[in-house]
């Protein structure tokens, strides 16, 4: 593909070299379901994915969260520890025991080392504790799609 300021491509309106590029992007985004029961915090997670992933669900207990990976096949998934309804690691444990290769990142206030272990022995790829930045979340989302 040719960048907008190469001179071989005269013809080429830069508007259409960005669009190409902005098409293979979207190729590339994956696809997450975000498994989170606080409505402001499922919100700021989607605002944070948007642009680099898709968001194919956001849900809020651990039945549906299974259901989700089943129906939508998600690349990841951002998984809180409290759900309305069942918990995080026993979600955790389920969706990878369904599908090995969705990644799983779990996002908690629960900053203690015990309760890392178990979610990581669940099967989670990453532990993120709240609050955290867009980057961090990113980064993390990253690291489990590899």
């Amino acid at each position: 593909m040719r960048c907008a300021s190469d001179s071989s491509a005269p013809d080429e309106p830069a508007d259409r070299v960005g669009l190409e590029h902005r098409a293979t992007a979207a190729l590339e985004m994956a696809h997450v379901l975000i498994a989170e029961d606080v409505g402001m915090q499922a919100a700021l997670v989607r605002r944070y994915l948007s642009g680099v992933h898709d968001v194919v669900d956001v849900v809020d207990t651990a039945e549906d969260a299974l259901a989700a990976v089943e129906e939508r096949h998600p690349d990841v998934v951002v998984m809180d520890l409290n759900l309305r309804e069942g918990n995080g690691v026993e979600a955790t444990e389920a969706i990878t025991a369904l599908d090995r290769d969705v990644g799983v990142v779990v996002s908690t206030v629960y900053a203690d080392e015990a309760m890392r272990e178990r979610a990581l022995d669940a099967g989670a790829d990453a532990y993120l504790v709240k609050p955290y930045d867009r980057d961090a979340l990113l980064a993390v989302v990253e690291s489990a799609l590899e």
